[in-house]
């Protein structure tokens, strides 16, 4: 309703749907400002996304353990967001430049239980 080019509560009353519509281009800003929030801020802050923390995991560093910090979870979302793009090209033959270090960008996922007393946080 609220992304619709003319905000109107009308067509949601009359559940006809037909007034309603979505810009594309605010629908993947959307979606990106919502998956930057949940995959950087967030895991910065609580070392755990929204659906990480359903199963008590958190994501850690490959190299020592620790969680990773803001600008490392930054460069994997957008790792992340270019593999998108780059392996579908791939699979059609058209070859684009990747990270020289692709281990980098994939952060294990643990359970919170198994991390060391050091790296959990004051709660636990």
């Amino acid at each position: 309703m609220v992304i619709g080019p003319e905000f109107a509560v009308g067509p949601v009353v009359r559940l006809g749907g037909t007034e309603l519509s979505l810009s594309p281009v605010v629908a993947v800003v959307g979606w990106a400002a919502a998956s930057v929030i949940d995959r950087v801020v967030v895991q910065a802050i609580f070392h755990t996304t929204v659906g990480k923390a359903v199963f008590g995991l958190c994501v850690v560093r490959p190299e020592d353990g620790s969680h990773p910090g803001f600008w490392r979870l930054l460069a994997v979302w957008l790792v992340d967001l270019y593999l998108a793009v780059a392996v579908p090209l791939a699979l059609i033959g058209i070859d684009a430049p990747g990270p020289d270090r692709v281990q980098d960008y994939f952060l294990p996922a643990v359970r919170r239980a198994d991390l060391p007393v050091r790296y959990r946080l004051p709660a636990e």
